[in-house]
């Protein structure tokens, strides 16, 4: 019931909640399961589109890349706005295996993408 509240009033969209679903998967069963981490990872999560552009991006950064606390919630706040993974995809595509590999990158090429 918590969880249902927080989600409910820090993601404005419903598909908000995949993206929480994917980023508390990555931080693994004791990186999601306090109150402050629960907030702080829906409220990264807020204007996400679904899990797309997350899962696009922390597969940019590999497994140990995206599994932190600090590195899923910049990933996801990056993520807001963007509808889907195409962009990032395809500006990752450009810039080569090297030019999307550390989180500053993936996060300014997905920060671009979005549509507002």
């Amino acid at each position: 019931m918590m969880l249902a509240l927080l989600l409910a009033t820090a993601a404005p969209f419903a598909t908000s909640s995949s993206c929480f679903d994917e980023a508390c998967r990555r931080l693994g069963s004791f990186g999601c399961d306090q109150q402050y981490e629960v907030t702080q990872v829906a409220d990264a999560c807020r204007f996400n589109y679904g899990a797309d552009c997350l899962k696009s991006a922390c597969s940019h950064l590999g497994y140990f890349g995206c599994d932190q606390q600090y590195e899923v919630t910049q990933v996801a706040r990056a993520c807001q706005g963007n509808r889907g993974s195409h962009c990032l995809e395809d500006a990752c595509g450009r810039l080569g295996s090297f030019g999307c590999a550390e989180l500053s990158e993936v996060t300014n090429v997905a920060r671009s993408c979005a549509i507002w």
